[in-house]
């Protein structure tokens, strides 16, 4: 009978893998879409539509438009707005 033997940093590497699948797992933002309209993100972030307006042509903030209507998903815009402030 033949006996093979795993090479044991193949196992750690796996075991490795699997550890920071179930690392990244837990650490990803579940965050639940909340869509509203520019007036409600207006007052939220205290800008006038103009500044919406301007941040939408500057690709700084993410949104959503079927036809006319322009949607913002709230927990994106946020997140858009911080990492432009760290750049």
């Amino acid at each position: 009978m033949v006996q093979t033997f795993n090479n044991p940093f193949e196992q750690i590497a796996n075991e490795l893998n699997s550890i920071k699948s179930h690392l990244a797992d837990l650490t990803e933002p579940t965050l639940q879409a909340e869509i509203i309209s520019d007036k409600t993100l207006c007052e939220r972030l205290e800008v006038t539509r103009q500044t919406l307006g301007r941040w939408r042509k500057q690709n700084r903030i993410p949104f959503i438009q079927i036809g006319s209507v322009i949607r913002y998903d709230f927990n994106k815009v946020i997140i858009a707005l911080e990492e432009g402030v760290s750049k």
